[in-house]
């Protein structure tokens, strides 16, 4: 262990946090220009860059910091609290980051070979496909839901391996964003701006080293696990996903809580003249929100602390464990979408006025907590059968 590396590691990272909280004060008041102009604008990706955070999942021998895993959803929490769609677009490319370094040495060599602010958006469902032939594959298809899509330096994506005409296992691709044909069709009622576009393809080539089993981001088997071996990339893809997109999603809902709080403070009732504030029932039920989503963050702490202890320690992350995790935030996700509909709710109608921050949240929140990641369903049944000791069916990545 270097002592000196750990303090000086050890400082960035409270750095980064600090100015990332100075960068929260910032977003809101630029939040309704950039869902009109569908991206983060230019000023907050350069304050992104300046607080650090994209060295967060970066390898040290890269620039990185190689933070502890509980950082990640900490920084999507503060990030959240202001601005769902910056936290969104972000978080996921902080997690793709983290993913670069799971493809081999030489694609690392790539991807970061001007310094480790890299943007890599992508796409985890299967678009298209891929034909192998001599020294690489061709893609060709059509890629939905990339986050991120014009911030990109590189793009992610996944595609069906081709063979005798019939569809085999997926594999993960990198390949720069110039190489690829954006189709911006994106066009929602919340988050407008994450730009999530889609990602053309018609033949176009990726060498064998920008390319890995998609599977092998989950058991273990990367290819970039051979050089990257910090506590980071022993944690399987799902389930350093979840708990971080989570925490968006929590955040976001605490800053309803917040400014809804505020609100209240002040808030006369048009009918009757009384002062909200002074109302038995109106405190009950802005106490109840806090509590809830109180209880939530406390959960999901409780993932984020046992994940980055296993991941450090060199221990095993247990079938159950992960399925818990998928389970589990879940419910804080869904949680916090009803949390903030009903403080929303006590708040009156001015809440919802186009010109209120409290829609613009709401909005944002309904959108990303309908993501397929957060299935209700889906999650419980996957748990259960884990709890009653089933099989979990192939096609259940956890």
């Amino acid at each position: 262990m270097n002592t000196a590396v750990d303090a000086f590691l050890s400082t960035e990272q409270d750095a980064v946090l600090t100015r990332t909280a100075d960068l929260c004060t910032r977003l809101g008041e630029r939040g309704f220009e950039n869902e009109k102009q569908g991206q983060i604008d230019a000023d907050t990706v350069t304050q992104v860059l300046d607080a650090g955070i994209m060295k967060m999942g970066v390898p040290r021998r890269y620039g990185g910091l190689e933070v502890n895993y509980e950082m990640f959803p900490e920084v999507s929490l503060m990030l959240g609290r202001a601005c769902l769609a910056t936290s969104w677009t972000i978080g996921i490319l902080l997690q793709h980051n983290m993913q670069m370094g799971l493809f081999p040495e030489e694609a690392q060599d790539e991807f970061w070979a001007h310094g480790p602010n890299t943007f890599a958006p992508g796409f985890i469902i299967p678009g298209g496909t891929a034909r192998a032939v001599s020294g690489g594959y061709w893609l060709s298809g059509h890629w939905r839901f990339g986050s991120g899509y014009p911030l990109g330096d590189w793009i992610l994506l996944s595609a069906h391996e081709v063979v005798d005409g019939e569809k085999k296992q997926v594999r993960r691709f990198a390949l720069p964003r110039a190489d690829t044909s954006p189709q911006n069709n994106w066009q929602v009622s919340g988050l407008s701006a994450s730009s999530t576009w889609d990602c053309l393809l018609d033949d176009v080539f990726v060498p064998q080293h920008r390319s890995m089993p998609a599977s092998s981001m989950l058991d273990g088997s990367a290819p970039g696990l051979g050089v990257n071996v910090g506590p980071t990339w022993r944690i399987p893809m799902l389930s350093f996903y979840y708990p971080n997109m989570t925490a968006m999603v929590l955040g976001a809902g605490q800053g309803v809580a917040r400014q809804v709080l505020q609100r209240m403070k002040g808030r006369t009732l048009a009918y009757g003249g009384a002062q909200a504030a002074d109302l038995g029932y109106m405190r009950a039920n802005t106490a109840r929100g806090f509590t809830e989503l109180n209880a939530a963050e406390a959960l999901l702490k409780s993932h984020t602390s046992r994940i980055g202890q296993t991941a450090r320690q060199g221990g095993t992350f247990e079938m159950i464990d992960r399925a818990a995790v998928r389970a589990d935030c879940t419910w804080v996700v869904k949680t916090a979408r009803r949390t903030a509909q009903e403080l929303c709710d006590q708040a009156g109608t001015s809440a919802f006025f186009l010109s209120s921050e409290l829609q613009r949240f709401h909005r944002e929140i309904s959108v990303m907590s309908s993501h397929s990641f957060y299935d209700a369903d889906r999650m419980y049944d996957v748990y259960g059968k884990a709890l009653f000791g089933q099989d979990i069916p192939a096609g259940e990545l956890i």
